[in-house]
Formats: structure tokens, C-alpha cells, sequence
């Protein structure tokens, strides 16, 4: 029997009113200022995302190392054409954390919390296609890349991305 690797010193708890004004704090180098949320005031007059208070406690969790807000999950179920039903994945880490080789431990907590908490369904996430970074990451994280289209993203307009599945045994 192989040892398992040791896990990530993350815990998942659900996302304060706090940790979602912080959220609106953290500002990315560019290019990757496009994912910067707005201000917090912003954000709670035009009712966005983990702003609304149902929405946060439905679809958010903070992700904390030690007692240091370092990310979120955000967990939006989906009905799949064919096959089993499908969560998607999306996710934030720090700007401090990114590109420091964290993010790929990141999001396989994430895939791997994910799938326990949603049995029975996939796990994919989308990334924008020219953030090799991140797309780098997910896959060390154990996501394969399966299909190319294009969204309009919030502060990017049409963005071509890509959509990862979550294969758990992929990375091990």
C-alpha cells in the first residue's frame, strides 16, 4: 500500500459577509487584473455573485490555511446533456499564493473536496484559454482539457475558454 501524500493545511468553511469584502480587496498583477473583483460597495448595489447573501450561502465557500483567508470555491450544479449531472468549479486563490507553484495543490483540495461533497456528479471548471498559467496548474491538479468555446466574461467581453474535467486518478 502506497503512503498518501500529505494533504494541504486548507479547511473549507462557508464565506462571511468578511471574507467576501475582503475578496473585493485583493488586486492581481496584470494580465491578470481581469479577474480583480469590484469594490465590495460596488458589488453589494448591483447584487454580484457572493455580494448577494443567498448566493453566498448556496453557492461560496472561503478556504483558509491556518486562519489566513487564502481562496474560495464557488459550486454551480449543471444538468448534462448526456451522461452524469455536472458541478462546476470555480475558484480564487490570493493574489500573494498565485505563481508561486501553490496553485496546482489548490485546486486538486478543491477538485478533491468538490467531488466529495457533490457524489455522483463531474467536476469541471472553465479557464480562460491564454491563462496557460492556470491551465498548467489544473492540469498538474488532475483536469484534462475536453472542449474550446467562447464566453463573455465579466471585465474581458468574448474570451475563448477552455473547459476542464476532473479526473481524479490523472494526477496521482
Amino acid at each position: 500500500m502506497q503512503p498518501s501524500a500529505p494533504s494541504p493545511p486548507y479547511r473549507m468553511a462557508p464565506m462571511s459577509e468578511r471574507d467576501a469584502a475582503e475578496i473585493c480587496e485583493w488586486r492581481y498583477p496584470p494580465p491578470y487584473d481581469v479577474y480583480d473583483w469590484p469594490a465590495w460597495e460596488q458589488a453589494v448595489r448591483e447584487g454580484r455573485d457572493f455580494a448577494d447573501p443567498d448566493d453566498r450561502g448556496k453557492h461560496y465557500r472561503s478556504v483558509y490555511e491556518d486562519d489566513r483567508l487564502i481562496g474560495f470555491a464557488q459550486w454551480l450544479p449543471l444538468a448534462a446533456e448526456r451522461g452524469p449531472p455536472i458541478v462546476r468549479l470555480g475558484l480564487g486563490l490570493c493574489p500573494d499564493a498565485c505563481g508561486a507553484g501553490r496553485g496546482a495543490d489548490f485546486a486538486a483540495f478543491l477538485a478533491r473536496e468538490t467531488a466529495s461533497l457533490h457524489p455522483g456528479r463531474i467536476v469541471d471548471l472553465e479557464v480562460a484559454k491564454d491563462n496557460v498559467r492556470a491551465r498548467k496548474a489544473y492540469a498538474r491538479a488532475g483536469f484534462r482539457e475536453t472542449d474550446e468555446y467562447e464566453l463573455p466574461l465579466p471585465g474581458r467581453g468574448p474570451t475563448e475558454v477552455v473547459n476542464m474535467v476532473y479526473l481524479p486518478f490523472a494526477h496521482a
